[in-house]
């Protein structure tokens, strides 16, 4: 086995949940990161946090800034996790970074090496890797929660705290009220906050945390976004920034609306971040340019044309509900086969439900993920919410997909539930299906 196929697997092996913010900041003692060089943008949330990224770091980089971003998780290969101006850490870097670490740490600290998890490796390498590549900016989502994630490391210049619902219990707390009080504990002493969580829930959030003096920017107060067309797989909205003399017309590509609070925020954020740098002129012919752009790999991403596959990574009731809701509004005639995988800690009852709304015609299959629910426990687990439904189980991905190609040539398919089905499910269609 290869040295970077093992540094791989050590990385996997330590993917566990570990709460708390002691050990990053030891690891970052050691490799002597006393100051991160870097201005940070920083999202939380509990939908939609990838794609604002994505979105922001984009746009940043149409504006000519080196611009890193940091995301959780892949859906395909590791090194899209860490990436600069939308290109992905190299194989040949990513391994220089990881042996960097652990021979180090197995130098000097080897019980923190024992101790470290996944998830804080990760965020140290691109830490290490965005400084000795100079970026100017870097766009870092959390992993989970905010308060006690590993990327709450850094004194953030913008906060996005995206939207708040139920997730994580076990870690978050099992209200919105705990949840939001985790996710915004990102925000740090003069950031400026963007945000599309409700008013009212976001207020009392601040000021629980003695941060109501802060400057918030919140969706529909502050600024805004319309729809002015929505036409099949995309979306013609319209941007509004009356405190800074900034509205103009611009296009997404996907149907998803909640895309649509998504790129407002971006464009809000990138915007507050690039405020007396870039003439305002030249900011909305970038964000029109590059939100213009299908660049969110697995959000509602369409594949085929008489026969269409949709591979959506929802992997909680809220983003379900979305889903299914779009689904709902498409003018799409033929019937649905849903290829639908979990985890074992997600609230697949909920999902299951809102599914139902859209066929009874399903495909259970298993992520690959160690957390993964097997398929035939899930439909054990579902007890008699699939009586009325057509339940074929198939082991992986990939069996569940030509299972569908073969046997459901009449049908459209949907394949959601997890990134974990999504990243799978896109290494096979991009390769043999047209993107739409």
């Amino acid at each position: 086995m290869s040295i970077a196929a093992n540094l791989i697997n050590d990385l996997y092996s330590r993917r566990t949940i570990k709460p708390g913010l002691q050990r990053i900041k030891k690891l970052l003692n050691v490799f002597s990161v006393k100051k991160i060089p870097f201005k940070v943008i920083h999202i939380a949330g509990t939908n939609g946090k990838g794609s604002t990224a994505t979105m922001i770091s984009q746009i940043l980089k149409g504006c000519k800034k080196r611009t890193g971003l940091f995301i959780s998780p892949h859906l395909s290969r590791i090194n899209e996790r860490i990436s600069i101006n939308g290109k992905s850490i190299s194989d040949k870097d990513f391994t220089l970074y990881a042996k960097k670490i652990r021979n180090i740490l197995l130098k000097k600290e080897p019980l923190l090496l024992q101790e470290t998890t996944f998830f804080e490796y990760i965020t140290l390498l691109s830490v290490l890797y965005f400084i000795d590549k100079k970026v100017e900016w870097a766009v870092y989502e959390t992993g989970m929660g905010g308060r006690l994630d590993a990327t709450n490391i850094f004194p953030s210049k913008i906060c996005v705290i995206t939207n708040i619902s139920k997730e994580h219990s076990a870690f978050l707390g099992k209200t919105k009220k705990k949840i939001a009080l985790e996710k915004f504990a990102i925000i740090k002493a003069g950031a400026k906050t963007i945000t599309a969580v409700e008013e009212k829930l976001c207020t009392s959030t601040l000021k629980i945390l003695g941060k109501n003096k802060m400057r918030s920017f919140l969706i529909d107060k502050d600024f805004s976004v319309t729809v002015n067309e929505k036409k099949g797989f995309y979306h013609k909205l319209q941007y509004s920034d009356s405190k800074n003399s900034i509205t103009f017309e611009y296009i997404i590509k996907t149907p998803l609306k909640i895309q649509c609070n998504n790129s407002a925020m971006a464009i809000k954020a990138s915007y507050e971040a690039l405020k007396g740098a870039i003439s305002k002129e030249k900011f909305v012919s970038v964000c029109k340019k590059v939100l213009k752009k299908n660049i969110l790999r697995g959000r509602f991403q369409v594949f085929g044309k008489k026969r269409l596959v949709i591979v959506d990574v929802s992997h909680n009731p809220a983003s379900i509900n979305a889903l299914v809701d779009t689904i709902l509004h498409l003018d799409v005639k033929s019937k649905w086969c849903i290829i639908f995988g979990v985890l074992e800690d997600k609230e697949y009852k909920l999902m299951f439900e809102s599914l139902g709304k859209i066929t009874k015609d399903f495909v259970f299959t298993e992520p690959v993920s160690e957390r993964a629910l097997n398929p035939y426990a899930l439909k054990n687990k579902l007890g008699k919410n699939v009586e009325k439904c057509k339940i074929i189980i198939k082991k992986n991905i990939e069996d569940a997909f030509f299972y569908w190609k073969e046997k459901k040539a009449s049908k459209n398919c949907i394949i959601c539930g997890s990134f974990f089905v999504a990243g799978p499910a896109l290494k096979i269609l991009e390769n043999s299906f047209d993107k739409r």
